[in-house]
């Protein structure tokens, strides 16, 4: 990744640190439990969640939901624009050894949330 300002730390996320997240999944607009302190701390330990935050951006770095050998991370939240927060994500895995996995059901319910031009669908009640 280059010079060493630039490395991610991620550390263990623990019930202590949830304070410091918590700032940044306001900022997620989903109504998905992936992204709120309850749904984050009752999953803490199968999950194996880290974090860092780097240039005002949350990272969360856990493992995947089909096979806990594998590591996957949630879509970034915060300052960075995600295709930026991705790249570093990229270049993290890559000094690592690991490759790089997004949690589908994340990704799938943030596509899903996003209305299209002309939805007539009931927002509100989340029927998209």
């Amino acid at each position: 990744m280059g010079t060493d300002n630039q490395r991610l730390h991620f550390h263990r996320l623990t019930f202590n640190s949830l304070p410091l997240v918590l700032p940044y999944l306001h900022t997620s607009g989903s109504r998905s439990c992936d992204y709120t302190v309850g749904g984050i701390y009752m999953w803490i330990d199968y999950f194996k969640y880290h974090y860092c935050i780097y240039r005002d951006t949350l990272l969360i770095k856990g493992v995947a939901e089909d096979d806990v050998k594998r590591t996957a991370f949630s879509l970034p939240l915060g300052a960075m624009p995600l295709s930026e927060s991705v790249e570093l994500l990229k270049h993290y895995c890559a000094d690592e050894g690991i490759p790089l996995l997004g949690k589908r059901r994340a990704v799938g319910r943030e596509m899903r949330r996003r209305p299209r031009k002309g939805d007539k669908r009931d927002h509100q009640r989340g029927d998209l």
